[in-house]
């Protein structure tokens, strides 16, 4: 099977196809030697609408002088790629922020006859949403590690029949671990019961049974024994 069939096969499977794909090709040195680089030689629709080009700007046109990446780094990453999957056969799968097209993509490239298939499936979206939970999370870490009052989430643990037996704390910040001379040994590896028996029998284990139910916040003062100090608590339901 010759370029122009390969080519005329990949079109039939990927004209249609909704992720960007193009075909590249190996471009060898003088008497065949090695690889110095791989030629566009097809590209669906899909793959034009997704990065903005015309065609004449890429088919014919080599990765080292592609307009959709212009870093060289990244061009010598990907070239070895295409080297790679070429003589060995071998599938592989990758993901990459684009800087030129601004776009986030998962790849994966396969060889198929005399080159190799290159597929993308748009990640920008996500990529973004990861971003911004990221932003999130340093944010709410900020606060928690410079409040000066304690703050501690626990979650519920629950019997077979769903009925909520005890509780573990999976994050505490430095005021609350100062405040009730927690070492993070203990409330990772411990219940609260287990660091605090009398609690189950405490008004504040009712109240903030009612709390998961309700949604309703609650305050109240409690005698915290392994610390021996009076504490203010206010309870609310994440």
């Amino acid at each position: 099977m010759n370029l122009k069939q390969d080519e005329s096969l990949i079109a039939t499977f990927f004209d249609e196809q909704p992720q960007p794909a193009f075909y590249m090709v190996p471009l060898w040195s003088e008497y065949e030697k090695r690889i110095v680089d791989f030629e566009y030689r097809y590209c669906n629709r899909e793959f034009f609408v997704y990065t903005g080009l015309a065609p004449e700007k890429v088919l014919g046109n080599r990765l080292f002088n592609s307009p959709a990446i212009s870093v060289d780094d990244f061009r010598n990453k990907f070239l070895q790629q295409l080297i790679d999957v070429y003589q060995t056969g071998n599938k592989v799968f990758d993901k990459f922020y684009n800087p030129d097209l601004k776009k986030y993509y998962s790849f994966t490239r396969n060889r198929v006859q005399g080159g190799v298939l290159t597929v993308l499936q748009d990640r920008t979206e996500e990529y973004r949403m990861l971003q911004q939970l990221e932003e999130q999370t340093s944010f709410t870490n900020n606060i928690l590690k410079h409040s000066s009052s304690g703050i501690t989430v626990t979650e519920v643990i629950r019997n077979s029949q769903g009925e909520v037996v005890d509780g573990r704390t999976i994050l505490a910040n430095e005021a609350a671990k100062n405040l009730l001379g927690l070492q993070d040994e203990d409330y990772r590896q411990r219940t609260i019961a287990e660091m605090d028996p009398s609690i189950l029998s405490s008004p504040i284990h009712q109240k903030s049974k009612e709390t998961l139910q309700t949604g309703t916040p609650f305050q109240v003062q409690y005698y915290y024994e392994p610390a021996q100090k009076w504490i203010e608590l206010s309870v609310s339901k994440m």
